[in-house]
């Protein structure tokens, strides 16, 4: 088990990828990274429910594999509608972090993820 700040993971697993000829195509052929390549290829090895990334490569490459994908906003709206954030406040907290940190996320999203914390914390 993982520790977020106060939050126990479970379903957080740390593990190498096995060698994938699959894997080591996709980067020679310039699709996307190799990290990225290989976090996918784990992901199909370990048959994953979903893939989480913020790069936007990934995030399509995986989508044309079929893969459900979610990024950082996904997680946090996932957060709140589960109850782990449990106030507005820190719900638009964390989303003002993510808006203003290293990641470019479209202010599109931003107002979208802004609302559905409106309405899942609706007082």
């Amino acid at each position: 088990m993982h520790h977020i700040g106060k939050f126990l993971i479970g379903w957080m697993l740390n593990q190498a990828p096995g060698a994938n000829r699959q894997v080591i195509n996709w980067f020679r052929s310039g699709i996307i990274d190799s990290g990225e390549a290989e976090s996918i290829g784990l992901a199909l090895q370990m048959k994953n429910d979903w893939f989480l990334t913020d790069d936007t490569e990934a995030r399509q490459f995986a989508e044309t594999l079929g893969m459900e994908v979610h990024g950082s906003v996904g997680v946090l709206l996932s957060a709140v509608s589960v109850g782990y954030v449990e106030n507005r406040r820190m719900a638009n907290k964390l989303l003002d972090g993510l808006a203003n940190s290293s990641l470019w996320i479209s202010e599109r999203v931003i107002q979208e993820a802004a609302k559905a914390i409106d309405e899942l914390l609706q007082e």
